[in-house]
């Protein structure tokens, strides 16, 4: 059986790059998922402001990921000819 859309190691590198963004932005020479309560911020007072950023950047690449997982989802049932080519009508 063919697998259509991403796997689960693009999605996971799609998140990454993103958080990893946070973390630069906000002066953290961590790796992701190391707590920056322990070793203190170079923006100190900023920790919601950093948690808020997190949350945001995960969202969003959870989004770009939805969507780019329906993309290739969608041209691999026009390629087996499940689904007929055009639009697709939404409900």
């Amino acid at each position: 059986m063919e697998n259509y859309g991403l796997s689960k190691e693009e999605i996971r590198k799609m998140v990454l790059k993103r958080v990893k963004v946070v973390y630069k932005d906000f002066g953290y020479d961590l790796p992701p998922y190391d707590s920056p309560l322990k070793h203190g911020s170079p923006k100190k007072g900023d920790i919601i402001a950093f948690v808020t950023a997190l949350v945001a950047a995960v969202e969003g690449s959870l989004s770009d990921a939805i969507e780019r997982n329906n993309i290739k989802l969608v041209e691999g049932l026009k390629q087996r000819g499940i689904l007929k080519k055009g639009r697709v009508r939404k409900s």
